[in-house]
Formats: C-alpha cells, sequence, structure tokens
C-alpha cells in the first residue's frame, strides 16, 4: 500500500533532487530578460544587451519595452537598419512613445534626412518643451547639419532645464574645442569632473580637451584614470596611445595598445597604432605586419594602407617579393578604372602600383598601354624603353617597339631631333607644410602620410617641382619663413578631417615671397576611396591654377618648337605670348604670371604637337626679331571664375556626440 510514510519520503526526495538542479533550469521570465538586457545597456555591453532582449521576446513576443531596448542599442552599434526594422515592429504596440518618436528623429539625422528627423524632435518638444532627449537630439541635428553655433545654443538651453546635466557638459565643451574656446571648454570640463569624477568617460573627455591644448601632461593622467575606472575602455587607450605617440614615447604605445587588443582585436585601428609605433622604433618588418592586420581587418582603410605603402616603397629593397603583392591591388584597381573608360584614374593606379614594383613586367605594360589610350604615343613609347632597359626584351615587346617607331616618324620630336622626355623644363616649385590638429584625424599621426600623398599626386604633373618632404606647420610664421628661406614659388598649408563615413580636407596656398594667400580649395568626399579620390582631386585643382609656361627650345627662321605638348594640354592653333627670357614674375595678388609689356616680343601659334613638344609659327611684334632660343612663351590666362568651396564635415564631431552618454 502506499502509506502515509511512503508519500513523506517521496516529496521529501522529490525537493532534494529539485534542489540539486542547476540554477539555469529555472526558467527566467520575460521582465528579468529585460531587466538584464537594461542593465547591460547602460553598462555599454550592447551585444549581451541584445542578447537579453531578444530572449524576452521569445518568451514573449508582444513585449514593448525590448523592442525600445533594441532599438536603442542597435544605434548605439551604429546598425540603423536594425533600429528601423525594431522601430517598425515596436510602433504596431506603442505608436505614439515619445522615447520611440526621438529615436526616429535620431535615426533621421543620421542619414540626413533633417527635415524628418526635425519634426519629430519638434513634435516631442510641442508636448514636452523641457524633454531633455529630445532637446539633445534636436543639437545634434545642428551639428550634424553644420550649425555649431544653434547646436551652443541649444545646448545652453538645456544647461538652464538641468545645470548638472553630465551630457551636456561634455557635448558643449567639445563644440568649444571645436570653436578654439579652450577656456570655455575647460570651465564644462573642470564641473564635470567635479561632479562625476568617478566616471571614466568624463576623464575620457576630459584627456580629448588636454590634447587638443596640447596640455600632454593632463591628458596622459585624465586618459589613465578612464582606463583604471574602466579597464577595457578602447576609446581611453586608443587616446592614451596617441598622447604618446605625439610626445615621442613610442615604446609606451604598445604595452597600451596590446593589452587592449585582447578583447579588440579587431578593430583595424589597434592594429594601425601598432604600426606606427614600430616604424617610429625603425622596426620596418614588425610595423608593415601590424599595417597588413589592419588591412586584412578592413580593406577599406585607406589611411594604413598609404602608410603601408610609404614604408614599403622607402624602406624595402626593389626585389623584397612584399612589393608585388601590394602592387598588384593598384593593377586591379586600374585595370577595373580602365574597364569603365576612366583612364586618367587607371594611370594614377597603374602609376602607383609601378613606383611599388618597378620591376614588373605586366604593370609597366599596363602603365605604357594607357598613355597610348590616352594619346600619348611618345610616351608609350618610352615607357617601352624602360621595360627593354630592365632586360624585358621578349617578342611581344620588340613588335610594339617596332610599330611604334615607324608611327613617331615624321613627329615633332623625330623632324627636329629632340629627346623630349630629356628636357629641362621649367617647373612652379612648392613647399608643402600639414598643419592638422589634434583628434581631426581617427587615424593618429596621419597627417605626415596623408601631406605625403598629396605630394605623390602633385609631382605627377610636368610643371610641378617638390623637393623637400611635408613638414608640419606649427605656426604660419614658421611656414612662410622656411618657404621663403628655399626660395620656392608657392607653398601649401594642408589641412583634414576624417571620421569612419566621410573626408574633407583643404589646401591654403601663399605667395613663398611675400606669405599672402593666393588661393584656398576644400574639398568633401564620402563613399570607398574618399582619402584618394579627395587627394586626387585636390592635386588636381592646385594643377589647373597654375598658367601655361614654356620656353622656345629650337628655332628656324619663322618656324619654332617649345617645350609644352598635348601633356600640358596645348592643341593646335593655340597661341602663346613670346616673352624677353628672364622677365616673367609671379603675380603678387593671385597665382599667374606677369610680364611688362615692353617685353612681349612676339606671338607663338602652334601648327603640331608631340607628348612634350610643338611646333609653331613665330611671329614678331617689333620692328626688329629680337627673338631667341630659350625666350619664354605664356598663355593668357581668362578670367579666373569665382570658386565656390565644398562643404567642410563635422561627422566626426556629431558621431563623438552621439557616444556621451
Amino acid at each position: 500500500m502506499f502509506n502515509r510514510a511512503s508519500f513523506l519520503g517521496l516529496a521529501l526526495l522529490f525537493f532534494t533532487s529539485y534542489s540539486l538542479l542547476p540554477q539555469n533550469v529555472i526558467r527566467e521570465t520575460a521582465i528579468d530578460l529585460y531587466r538584464k538586457g537594461l542593465k547591460a545597456q547602460e553598462e555599454e555591453n550592447f551585444y549581451l544587451a541584445i542578447e537579453n532582449y531578444k530572449s524576452a521576446l521569445q518568451e514573449n513576443p508582444q513585449y514593448y519595452d525590448p523592442m525600445l531596448g533594441l532599438a536603442r542599442s542597435y544605434f548605439a552599434l551604429g546598425e540603423y537598419k536594425e533600429v528601423l526594422r525594431w522601430i517598425n515592429t515596436a510602433e504596431k504596440f506603442n505608436k505614439n512613445d515619445i522615447k520611440l518618436l526621438i529615436l526616429k528623429g535620431r535615426v533621421h539625422t543620421v542619414e540626413g534626412q533633417y527635415g524628418v528627423a526635425e519634426s519629430f524632435f519638434k513634435e516631442v518638444l510641442s508636448r514636452q518643451p523641457n524633454n531633455l532627449e529630445a532637446n539633445f537630439g534636436l543639437a545634434e541635428l545642428h551639428v550634424s547639419m553644420g550649425n555649431l553655433r544653434m547646436a551652443e545654443e541649444q545646448y545652453r538651453k538645456i544647461l538652464k532645464i538641468a545645470p548638472e546635466n553630465r551630457k551636456a557638459l561634455l557635448s558643449i565643451s567639445l563644440l568649444y574645442d571645436a570653436f578654439g574656446e579652450e577656456k570655455q571648454a575647460e570651465e564644462r570640463i573642470l564641473t564635470a569632473l567635479r561632479l562625476y569624477g568617478d566616471n571614466p568617460q568624463v576623464h575620457y573627455l576630459a584627456s580629448r580637451h588636454y590634447l587638443y591644448a596640447n596640455n600632454y601632461t593632463e591628458a596622459e593622467t585624465r586618459a589613465k584614470t578612464a582606463l583604471s575606472l574602466k579597464e577595457n575602455y578602447l576609446d581611453a587607450a586608443l587616446l592614451l596611445s596617441e598622447i604618446y605617440l605625439k610626445k615621442g614615447h613610442y615604446e609606451e604605445v604598445i604595452p597600451v595598445i596590446e593589452r587592449i587588443a585582447r578583447e579588440h582585436n579587431e578593430n583595424p585601428l589597434i592594429w594601425y597604432i601598432l604600426g606606427v609605433a614600430n616604424s617610429k622604433q625603425n622596426r620596418i618588418e614588425r610595423s608593415i605586419d601590424y599595417f597588413a592586420r589592419a588591412l586584412h581587418l578592413n580593406s577599406d582603410d585607406e589611411i594604413s594602407r598609404i602608410t603601408l605603402e610609404h614604408l614599403i616603397i622607402d624602406e624595402l629593397s626593389l626585389e623584397d617579393p612584399v612589393r608585388k603583392q601590394y602592387a598588384d591591388y593598384h593593377f586591379a584597381q586600374g585595370s577595373e578604372y580602365e574597364r569603365r573608360n576612366l583612364y586618367l584614374k587607371a594611370l594614377n593606379e597603374y602609376r602607383r602600383g609601378v613606383a611599388l614594383d618597378p620591376y614588373s613586367r605586366e604593370g609597366r605594360l599596363l602603365y605604357a598601354r594607357i598613355f597610348y589610350k590616352l594619346g600619348y604615343t611618345a610616351k608609350y613609347y618610352s615607357e617601352l624603353k624602360v621595360l627593354t632597359d630592365l632586360g624585358y626584351n621578349d617578342r611581344e615587346i620588340r613588335e610594339e617597339l617596332e610599330i611604334f617607331t615607324s608611327l613617331l616618324e615624321d613627329s615633332v620630336s623625330d623632324d627636329w631631333q629632340i629627346n623630349q622626355f630629356f628636357l629641362e623644363r621649367p617647373t612652379f616649385r612648392f613647399d608643402v607644410f600639414y598643419s592638422i590638429e589634434n583628434l581631426d584625424l581617427l587615424h593618429f599621426m596621419g597627417g605626415e602620410t596623408l601631406a605625403s600623398y598629396l605630394i605623390w599626386e602633385l609631382i605627377r604633373f610636368e610643371n610641378i617641382e617638390i623637393e623637400h618632404p611635408p613638414e608640419n606647420s606649427f605656426t604660419f610664421a614658421d611656414s612662410f619663413g622656411k618657404a621663403r628661406k628655399r626660395q620656392s614659388d608657392y607653398f601649401i598649408i594642408f589641412k583634414a578631417k576624417e571620421s569612419d563615413r566621410d573626408f574633407s580636407c583643404e589646401a591654403s596656398i601663399y605667395l613663398s615671397r611675400t606669405g599672402a594667400l593666393m588661393e584656398k580649395i576644400s574639398l568633401y568626399r564620402t563613399g570607398n576611396k574618399r582619402v584618394a579620390d579627395a587627394l586626387y582631386s585636390l592635386a588636381e585643382e592646385i594643377h589647373k591654377l597654375l598658367p601655361l609656361r614654356g620656353k622656345i627650345i629650337k628655332r628656324r627662321f619663322e618656324k619654332g618648337v617649345i617645350d609644352l605638348g598635348t601633356l600640358d594640354g596645348v592643341k593646335v592653333d593655340d597661341k602663346l605670348s613670346i616673352v624677353r627670357r628672364g622677365r616673367i614674375s609671379l603675380k603678387n595678388n593671385e597665382i599667374g604670371l606677369t610680364f611688362n609689356e615692353s617685353d612681349l616680343l612676339g606671338e607663338f601659334t602652334v601648327t603640331r604637337t608631340d607628348t612634350l613638344i610643338s611646333e609653331g609659327n613665330i611671329e614678331k611684334k617689333t620692328f626688329f626679331d629680337m627673338i631667341n632660343q630659350r625666350d619664354a612663351v605664356v598663355k593668357v590666362q581668362p578670367e579666373k571664375e569665382e570658386r565656390r568651396p565644398e562643404m567642410r564635415s563635422e561627422l566626426q564631431l556629431f558621431q563623438n556626440l552621439l557616444k556621451i552618454r
């Protein structure tokens, strides 16, 4: 029989067995999972937050709060398509929730739909004028649109509502740093430190401020404090690395980054910084390996690629197999441009590839043949000759040389027996300086790399000469003094800003003799290859400003040859002024040439062109024929069109504001 004693024994066995079960067998409720997700979100562990929110929804698919939590977590991760997906799901259950409206406004701000974003924020503020989140959203909208002073006014409004609000204090300090108003920024930073001294982000942003102000000692202290409060704080570790790089303490960078890499080894910036630190200590092979790791993680990381390529070009032997690996990337890019009939861009990619791997037969053939497609037959022929000089004398190359040797018969260079590729041509001499503020670039120490690449783009033009590598422009006076002492014609002060989504750059061009500003060019790019495209275009714009200038290199009665050709843009029937040698000077108020009317000797009319030289008729302007070999020829410049500067990006500032909690 099943008596009372048996029943008590079974009951005791049941409860004993239950107590021995693993704790996780107890099923968590949707509310428990939501609370765990919220806690993880507050601790900025967004991956764990997403996991818990989704688990909560598995328990209760109609639970609104985890839907909102998912939208917010994905927003913090920058996954805006996922944000919109969860917003759309959440709207089915609580369409008019103010928090949802604010989040929609923030997403539309990020997507550049400013009018839509503003309508959401204003809808919330019409119902709750003092709603802090909506006011923050409106401030961020102004920053995204480039209306920084309006953003400042909005943050001031928030501080009137909540004078000790941490996010408002930190956000407005970032704005003041952007304005260069260091005292105003520091006041807000000190207030935030006094009120929230145990918050790692406060110390991190304080470090950013002091680095911006070039107070490296205080910047280092604050970054270290941020890391002591939050051990795996990636942004603080990256910032501390930059401080060490700025101070020249390269050996101190490596342990900081290696420690943080244990948790964040998928971040390309970590490997870029290790590459920079090792290159500064002349550990070239290790540096190349680190830059390669950055590119492996993000093949579109242009600054890492450019920095790596500079190392390869400057440091590796011409036979090193590493050269071929990175040259092939540019040969493939060039082939893609060529397939799309973008021949000038293809030419530039092939040129870069040949610089990386000068002995590449296939690369040099691509480089040579693109000149032919562009109509520069003589240049094509000269590049084929380079291949034979390198020892490539196979049947294919010999046949092409034979064909084009016959084609070049009766050319200007052949008729006048001139080797046009060995002429000493007049050039405009430039110096390049870079003035890139702390924190303007995600890639720390990238200013020199970008300025070097700009020089690389500029010297592809035959009439531009740059003798010195780029230098940091600590002050205008410093740059002006160096350029004047070197007796260059012009000097450029180059600036750039970078975020993970856009790139902007600016070149201010000054007359080296007087320091007068001649021109300012600014460019803005987004999308893939934005850095290379911006610097390529910047060099193009600078070159377009330069007047056409050459000289007479041979003369036979009324016929002559000048050292300007199709590569310089010269065409048949072009007319150029002939000016007495040594009497042309640079204009004082704009980029251009000037001479006295009394030094005008005649006119040169182009009748035939070659790649770098042209033949033409000479007509004297004076009673006596005073035109001699080496007299200058210049093209009268048309009236200059007013240049409209392109918008400079504030996206990095906007993204920094979004990170403030």
